[in-house]
């Protein structure tokens, strides 16, 4: 099963957006023109999470009150 849900696609092209860890795994791509014979590849799919931190800092001025 594809990461949207569905066992099969009829297009020229497959794209998969925003692919996770659990969508890791082998596909089967079958390609045929209705004239023999048709080609299948077997596709490994590998998902690498790279963490993206972004810190804030936040500055803190103290006033005393005193103009």
């Amino acid at each position: 099963m594809l990461p949207t849900g569905v066992q099969q696609v009829e297009s020229e092209e497959l794209v998969l957006k925003s692919v996770t860890r659990k969508d890791m795994g082998a596909y089967l791509c079958i390609a045929t023109n209705k004239v023999p014979p048709s080609i299948s590849k077997r596709i490994v799919l590998d998902v690498h999470l790279f963490l993206l931190l972004s810190w804030c800092y936040l500055i803190v001025k103290l006033f005393d009150g005193k103009a």
